[in-house]
């Protein structure tokens, strides 16, 4: 999340200041959230929109964002036949949602308290596990 806040701006300006591809399209790959984020996001602003759809707004956002979560679905399942199905059983794709919700609190202390300080290293066994 630090490097999408800091860094990609940066490489963007200097990919489009010196008219470098790979620096502007380094700068934009890291514009994309975690995909958790992204389901989160996508989530409340299809919540959003949905309730402006039902106070008497426009249809033209919520389309917007169905698609948008549309797109993600089927990006993600293309993603998993072609490449997840060893490592990830179709039964364990239901725990996602789970994974997705024990995420939120992770990136909530990031909006709150902003990026950690510091790395802390995780206590080692002598055998490596």
């Amino acid at each position: 999340m630090a490097m999408l806040v800091h860094r990609a701006p940066k490489l963007i300006a200097r990919g489009i200041a010196r008219r470098n591809r790979d620096l502007l399209a380094l700068g934009l790959d890291l514009l994309v959230p975690p995909l958790a984020l992204l389901v989160v996001l996508l989530a409340v602003l299809f919540a959003l929109d949905a309730l402006w759809l039902f106070v008497g707004g426009s249809v033209a956002p919520f389309a917007v964002a169905a698609s948008a979560i549309g797109f993600v679905a089927i990006a993600v399942s293309l993603a998993w036949g072609e490449f997840g199905k060893e490592t990830l059983p179709a039964r364990h794709l239901l725990t996602i949602p789970l994974y997705v919700l024990w995420k939120v609190p992770l990136y909530m202390s990031f909006f709150v308290r902003g990026p950690y300080a510091r790395w802390e290293r995780a206590e080692r066994s002598a055998s490596g596990f």
